[in-house]
């Protein structure tokens, strides 16, 4: 399990990316999201935008003012949301300078199994639903 606090009316937390080598950056938990997307140099500041030029891309819209922005699928080997290991991980990742927030959507969050505890007023992540049964039995 892993608890992300709410801190300025959102949720963010700390994950660990790997695609060459492993950084911890920090993602806005968005679960209206259906993707999660970045800024390229989230994930590699070496990255360039010609290097995905023959990898899936998507226009993807609501980021500023309903414009689209063209992201490309990025394969990362390791995707880890504080403690809970999601393992290899595909990942939006966009070239456009505009992108303000990374956002963690569903696409990797529904790996998982979370809980939101409003009187704690906290996000709790576990990595299965055995692992959110045994941490409820705990508190009955």
């Amino acid at each position: 399990m892993f608890t992300v606090d709410y801190e300025g009316e959102r949720y963010s937390v700390n994950c660990i990316v790997n695609r060459r080598r492993p950084r911890v950056r920090r993602f806005v938990i968005d679960t209206g999201a259906k993707f999660t997307c970045c800024s390229y140099d989230y994930i590699d500041p070496e990255l360039k935008e010609e290097d995905f030029a023959d990898t899936e891309s998507k226009l993807l819209g609501g980021f500023v003012a309903d414009v689209g922005m063209k992201f490309y699928k990025c394969e990362l080997t390791q995707f880890t949301i504080g403690t809970v290991d999601c393992g290899a991980q595909s990942i939006w990742i966009t070239f456009d300078p505009r992108i303000a927030d990374c956002l963690l959507g569903m696409d990797i969050l529904h790996s998982t199994c979370f809980l939101n505890n409003p009187d704690e007023m906290c996000l709790e992540i576990y990595s299965d639903m055995r692992d959110l049964a045994e941490e409820l039995s705990k508190r009955i």
